[in-house]
């Protein structure tokens, strides 16, 4: 067990240093949240910012997740996966390794929203527990999901433009900025189809309306087997 940590522990290290000598990647993941959540203040005032701060949480953690799809694509062409193909480390302890670098370097831009949101809202250690179990579920959840793309789709420009249409389809169509109840009830029986909802609406219920969420929180462990299942099948080093 102490082996498989290290394994993947050196995995995200190395993907690490890249984030490291760039912390311009830091702005570049908060421009366009900050952007989207200052266009609901202005539009909404306080309850919009709030609902925005929540989106901005949510997007940033998956975009970021989305993002290991094109990096597993990108370090296999350049020869970086042959390194650990070669040496004990197993295809899942690579995967593991990967998603956590980026999980890691999403860590402070959502900070920056938690502390924003929390500075507006009650902090309690319950509502920050929640918040963290959130982030890693939705982790855990599109870290599969990139990891089903890059196994099923090699071509670098496919796998960029299917990873930028489900950031689109995840984040900005569902409501992960805004209640699901602005929905009309057809459009709300879709949009829970779509795993963002879950998660959004999860942070809306217990944070803002104190409304119950454990419903929600079944359909993300849901989503979460059901990319466990789309993935177990094909991890291996012969992709």
């Amino acid at each position: 067990m102490k082996n498989k940590f290290k394994a993947v522990i050196s995995v995200a290290y190395l993907n690490l240093t890249s984030l490291f000598r760039s912390p311009l990647w830091i702005f570049a993941q908060l421009l366009t949240p900050i952007g989207i959540t200052l266009i609901l203040y202005f539009l909404g005032g306080e309850k919009a910012l709030l609902y925005g701060l929540i989106g901005a949480i949510v997007a940033t953690v998956v975009h970021t997740s989305l993002s290991v799809a094109r990096l597993v694509v990108i370090l296999k062409l350049i020869g970086f996966q042959d390194i650990f193909v070669a040496s004990p480390v197993t295809p899942l302890e690579y995967m593991l390794g990967l998603s956590l670098s980026r999980f890691i370097g999403a860590l402070p831009a959502t900070f920056i929203f938690i502390a924003l949101m929390f500075y507006k809202l009650p902090l309690t250690f319950q509502s920050f527990a929640l918040v963290m179990l959130l982030i890693l579920l939705t982790w855990i959840q599109f870290s599969l999901i990139a990891f089903s793309v890059s196994l099923y789709i090699k071509n670098l420009v496919h796998v960029d433009a299917v990873t930028m249409i489900l950031s689109t389809a995840l984040i900005l169509l569902p409501p992960v900025y805004y209640p699901l109840a602005k929905l009309p009830p057809l459009f709300q029986k879709i949009a829970l189809l779509i795993p963002t909802t879950y998660t959004a609406e999860i942070l809306r219920n217990a944070l803002l309306n104190g409304s119950d969420y454990l419903t929600y929180l079944v359909g993300i462990l849901i989503y979460c087997g059901i990319s466990i299942a789309l993935i177990s099948k094909k991890l291996s080093w012969g992709v």
